[in-house]
């Protein structure tokens, strides 16, 4: 196991009816505060900065472009130009 980049502090506010539980995600080497994901556990709180520093460490995707008309409906082909 490498070491760890980050630090989840998980706090409980039992007056939030919906999502009670937070976990505030910490980077380590600076303390600073990277994000906060909520849930209406402590574990799902967990999981989602979890998932949160997973989503993080993976390489986005390249952007992409579609035409479309009024209607929204995609073009099957890129006006001229394009």
């Amino acid at each position: 196991m490498s070491e760890p980049t980050y630090l989840i502090r998980v706090e409980h506010d039992p007056t939030d009816p919906t999502l009670p539980w937070s976990a505030k995600v910490y980077r380590i080497t600076d303390h600073g505060h990277a994000v906060t994901r909520w849930g209406s556990t402590e574990e799902e709180a967990v999981q989602a900065a979890q998932a949160w520093m997973r989503a993080k460490a993976s390489e986005p995707e390249p952007p992409r472009e579609y035409f479309a008309d009024e209607s929204g409906e995609l073009a099957t082909a890129s006006p001229s130009g394009y």
